[in-house]
């Protein structure tokens, strides 16, 4: 039911449909960004969904495009080398099934794509748990989930979070107020990837 197009209608006008929804429901007469919600499993729907985004960005209507669960490196690479207006965003979720992206990420490092992390806190009990996490957190005051996030803005890494707390709203903007050290990177690093990301 909350699905905000036509499922019987072309897959142009599923895009147009979804996009006008989004204006509405953000009350914007323009977009930052529009993201695919996942690759289409026929290269032609693909093809014919992104030129759909494409327009929108010509017409003023985003100012950039992206595409979020693309969790394998040949599926992004055929887009961005297939597409006009390339994607600028990969929004994945960040977690040890996937690997924590490494593939994908150092892709969008190679191309100047932005890789956009999401669940990275619920994904990932695992990691604020950790003894290096806490033991972070407690050398700089902060919560786990803070040193979580610091690491991965250093590293390049937009975490996407949201929350109804106040309180967890200060959190997560004042992560910009401490940076931790390249040793510290390296440690962090060593719990989700195979090289300092800092």
């Amino acid at each position: 039911m909350r699905v905000p197009y036509d499922p019987d209608a072309a897959l142009s006008d599923q895009v147009a449909q979804s996009f006008a929804a989004s204006l509405r429901n953000l009350r914007t007469s323009y977009l930052d960004a529009l993201i695919l919600h996942s690759p289409l499993r026929h290269a032609r729907d693909q093809v014919e969904v992104w030129q759909a985004m494409e327009r929108i960005v010509d017409q003023g209507g985003a100012h950039r495009i992206g595409i979020s669960n693309c969790y394998e490196r040949p599926v992004l690479d055929r887009l961005y080398r297939s597409a006009r207006v390339k994607p600028v965003i990969v929004q994945n979720r960040f977690h040890a099934p996937t690997g924590y992206d490494r593939e994908i990420r150092a892709y969008c490092r190679d191309v100047g794509i932005t890789y956009q992390s999401f669940w990275t806190l619920t994904a990932n009990p695992q990691l604020l748990a950790h003894a290096t996490v806490r033991t972070l957190a407690a050398t700089h005051r902060r919560t786990p989930a803070q040193i979580l996030f610091r690491a991965l803005t250093q590293a390049g890494i937009v975490p996407l979070t949201g929350t109804r707390s106040p309180t967890h709203m200060q959190e997560d903007l004042a992560i910009f107020e401490f940076e931790l050290s390249e040793t510290e990177c390296a440690a962090m690093a060593a719990l989700y990837d195979s090289e300092s990301m800092c």
